[in-house]
């Protein structure tokens, strides 16, 4: 048995083609959460997140609108499989709607990275965005 996640957010002041590129940049990840990240939109590419605690492959890519990870933090237990993460990005008139299906976490872990996603994702994300927007003349 294995958690599963599904969340959606959105996130105001920028395009799902923008988010979409800063998530798969790590200059771009590393600003949107105030944690380095090391990534680019290349499938088969390795990347990780939040220093090192997330770390995984990049699998397919939908330009501007999706990608798909085999994905784990520190925490899965050693003999844990990889989770698969699977993000969308479309635009809407409040600004883009970030689709998050997270699936093969290890069992009973959900809850946590439910939380993770909202703490470390969605929230400095949106703060980001709406920081630079503020910013724009």
């Amino acid at each position: 048995m294995s958690d599963s996640i599904d969340m959606t957010w959105t996130v105001t002041d920028v395009t799902a083609a923008r988010l979409w590129a800063d998530w798969l940049s790590g200059t771009g990840h590393s600003a949107m959460t105030d944690a380095n990240a090391v990534s680019e939109p290349i499938v088969g590419t390795t990347f990780t997140a939040w220093g090192g605690y997330i770390s995984g492959t990049l699998e397919a890519v939908e330009p501007g609108t999706g990608f798909t990870q085999r994905w784990r933090t520190l925490d899965f237990p050693a003999d844990a499989a990889m989770s698969l993460l699977v993000v969308t990005f479309a635009d809407s008139d409040e600004g883009c709607v970030v689709t998050v299906r997270h699936t093969e976490l290890p069992e009973g872990d959900g809850p946590k990275y439910q939380q993770g996603w909202l703490d470390h994702y969605a929230e400095p994300m949106t703060a980001h965005y709406r920081e630079l927007a503020a910013q724009t003349p």
